[in-house]
């Protein structure tokens, strides 16, 4: 039997203050960590579902954790270069989701889906 991956996993519990508290501990003083060097200083094995939670958590952090291609690092401990490479960094995904979610609503409502909601003309 063939099964097909989630391509959006199932959401996780809700991430704990204690977790964010934790994770901004092990980053104080530390220039930018992996996910799997967190991970290890949770004493937590190193699984993409692990990834992906401390993504949520740095998601989660209300903008103390910045995440992104070198790792994680405390915005407060980042340096004006390093915020605005972050900045502008989120700043491009954003605008990326934007225009993927403009496109799909474009093919969505120009008819071709059988499955579309009805549009009421005026």
């Amino acid at each position: 039997m063939n099964r097909q991956l989630e391509l959006i996993p199932p959401p996780g519990p809700a991430v704990g203050t204690d977790e964010i508290v934790l994770v901004v501990h092990l980053l104080r003083g530390v220039n930018w960590a992996t996910a799997e060097e967190i991970l290890v200083g949770m004493a937590l094995p190193v699984t993409e579902a692990a990834k992906r939670r401390i993504r949520k958590i740095a998601s989660d952090s209300g903008g103390r954790i910045a995440g992104g291609q070198r790792g994680y690092k405390l915005v407060t401990e980042m340096t004006a270069e390093e915020f605005g490479h972050f900045d502008r960094w989120m700043a491009h995904q954003e605008a990326e989701m934007q225009r993927r979610r403009l496109e799909a609503s474009q093919v969505f409502h120009r008819g071709t889906n059988p499955h579309r909601v009805s549009q009421v003309s005026p």
